[in-house]
C-alpha cells in the first residue's frame, strides 16, 4: 500500500517569538500521513484515473538547531510548549548533553493515526519516512505517552512503557527513565522497517 507524507516546515521573517530569526532556531514541521486505497475503487474510477489518497493521520515535530546559543535555545522551546522544554533542557543542560554531536535534534511532538486506521502500521511507517527526509544522522527524541484518546485506556506507567517499546521499533534505542525521554543520537532507518516501507505490496 502506497503511504504518502507531506510536510510543511513554517518559517517566516515576522516577529512570531523573540526575534525574526527565530524560525530558524526552533522550526515547526508539520507532516500529513496519506495512505492508497485504490483496491476501494471500483472499475470506472481506474477508466477516470482517480488515484484515491486518503488522509489517516499527521506527525507534529520541532527541529532544533544546535549550533544556536543555548540560553536562546531554552527561553524559545519555554515559549512553545512545556514538553518541547523539558526535551530541550535535557539536552541543552541535563545528562542528555553528553549525548549529541549533531547539527539538530528532531523532538516528535505527536504523531496521531485516526482510530479506525491504527491498525496498518502506518505511525511507524509514517514516521519513519519523515525521518529519512530529514532527520538521517541527526538526534531524534520524543516522550512516549499515550494520545489523550488512550490515556482513559491505560495507567499512566503502563502507557508510557508500551509507548517506549512501540517507539523504539522505529530506531530510538536510548531512554532516560527520570525525565521519560526516548531518543538516539543518530537516526537511521531499522533495516526490517525499511524493507515493509519499500519493498513489500
Amino acid at each position: 500500500m502506497e503511504l504518502q507524507v507531506e510536510t510543511i516546515t513554517y518559517s517566516s521573517n515576522s516577529d512570531t517569538y523573540i526575534s525574526k530569526i527565530d524560525d530558524f532556531l526552533i522550526t515547526p514541521m508539520h507532516s500529513s500521513i496519506k495512505a492508497d486505497f485504490s483496491y476501494e475503487l471500483s472499475s470506472e474510477d481506474f477508466a477516470d484515473g482517480v488515484i484515491k489518497l486518503k488522509k489517516v493521520g499527521s506527525i507534529s515535530a520541532y527541529r532544533i538547531n544546535l549550533f544556536e546559543p543555548e540560553r536562546s535555545l531554552a527561553i524559545l522551546a519555554d515559549l512553545i510548549s512545556q514538553d518541547l522544554c523539558f526535551a530541550a533542557s535535557y539536552f541543552l543542560y541535563d545528562d542528555g548533553k553528553n549525548y549529541l554531536s549533531s547539527q539538530y535534534l528532531y523532538y516528535i511532538d505527536e504523531v496521531f493515526i485516526k482510530p479506525e486506521y491504527r491498525q496498518f502500521g502506518f505511525a511507524l511507517k509514517g514516521l519513519a519516512m519523515f525521518l529519512e527526509n530529514f532527520a538521517q544522522g541527526e538526534a531524534v527524541s520524543c516522550h512516549p505517552c499515550p494520545l489523550k484518546d488512550l490515556r482513559a485506556k491505560y495507567e499512566e506507567k503502563y502507557g508510557k512503557r508500551l509507548l517506549r517499546r512501540y517507539w523504539s521499533k522505529v530506531g530510538l534505542n536510548k531512554y532516560s527513565i527520570d525525565n521519560n525521554i526516548l531518543w538516539t543520537d543518530d537516526w537511521s532507518m531499522p533495516s526490517w522497517l525499511k524493507h515493509q516501507i519499500f519493498f513489500e505490496d
